[in-house]
This record gives structure tokens, C-alpha cells and sequence, in this order.
């Protein structure tokens, strides 16, 4: 109600709001002449959109490609509340970033083992809480140099120790 009401106020962060409003899909459809940030912006606020906005829903991300919105397929890539199912059946259709889809809690290890000749990022596969400490250990051949030296500090073994899946005897 309170943004309803202040709709016109030109102090609003559309970056902040984009990604966090909790009723976005409505509030796009009922307000399409705001500037609402899909996720394009050439600035360092571009993850900070629709696109990454966790309240959006599939019914949603249908309704934004049909009608020819700007959906950053890298950024909803990321996005948790994108289902796989969907992933999937839009896979040869949809531009998904596979470095984003690293991060993405949904996909599984199937998933991954069915794209395995795409460009992952192991490195960050390896945090990924549902992809387990076995899979990444057994699919080491797969990580590229990029993947084993993120930066000085930040390894595979840095990813995979991070990993909620592993275990003591695994570590043994």
C-alpha cells in the first residue's frame, strides 16, 4: 500500500526495488510504465532486478517472454525460484548461462551429469549445496585452470571444503 501510494516519488531505487519487492509480478503488470530494472543495465546494480528478484514466479517469467521483456537469462539463471523443470524444457530455446546456473540450488547432479559438455563452473559447482562432495571429486578432470585458481585464496578444494555435503569420512 505505502509504495502504491508513493508511486511517484523519484527518490525509489528501482534496482532495490526490482529485486526485492515482495509482489513484483503484480506490480510490474499493473504499473508497466515504471522503470523497472530486468537486469540489462550496463552498471554494477545489474544483478539487482527483476530478474533476480526471488518472488518471481513461473507463471511470471512466462508472462515476461511472451511479452517480449528483458529478462536477463544470465541473472535468472541464478535465480532459486526458477524451477528446473523449466530449465529444462526451455534449454535449446532460452540463452541460460551455465556459469550462472552453477550457483543455482536447483539443478542436480543428474542435471549437471546430462550437460556435462557445457560450460560449467566447476569451481563454483563446488559450493553448490546440491551437488555433493563425491560428484565434484569424481568429475575433477572437468575443472579448467579458471576453476582451480579463482583467485589466490579461492581454489577448488576452497569450494569443495565449503561444501555442505561433505563429510568427515570423505575428507579421510
Amino acid at each position: 500500500k505505502f509504495f502504491k501510494a508513493n508511486i511517484c516519488n523519484p527518490e525509489w531505487n528501482w534496482y532495490g526495488l526490482s529485486s526485492t519487492l515482495k509482489n513484483i509480478p503484480e506490480l510490474v503488470k499493473e504499473f508497466p510504465k515504471l522503470p523497472w530494472k530486468w537486469g540489462f543495465e550496463d552498471n554494477d546494480e545489474s544483478m539487482s532486478s527483476i530478474s533476480n528478484n526471488k518472488s518471481i514466479t513461473l507463471d511470471f517469467i512466462k508472462w515476461a517472454i511472451k511479452n517480449n521483456k528483458p529478462l536477463n537469462f544470465s541473472v535468472l539463471s541464478e535465480n532459486k525460484a526458477v524451477p528446473l523443470s523449466f530449465i529444462i524444457e526451455t534449454l535449446d530455446t532460452h540463452p541460460w548461462d551455465f556459469f550462472f546456473l552453477s550457483f543455482n540450488p536447483n539443478i542436480t547432479e543428474e542435471f549437471v551429469r546430462e550437460t556435462i559438455d557445457r560450460d560449467w563452473r566447476w569451481g563454483y559447482l563446488a559450493y553448490n549445496p546440491s551437488i555433493s562432495a563425491e560428484f565434484i571429486w569424481s568429475h575433477l578432470y572437468k575443472f579448467s585452470r579458471d576453476d582451480i585458481y579463482v583467485n589466490e585464496e579461492k581454489n577448488a578444494m576452497f569450494g569443495l571444503s565449503r561444501n555442505p555435503s561433505l563429510t568427515i569420512e570423505f575428507v579421510e
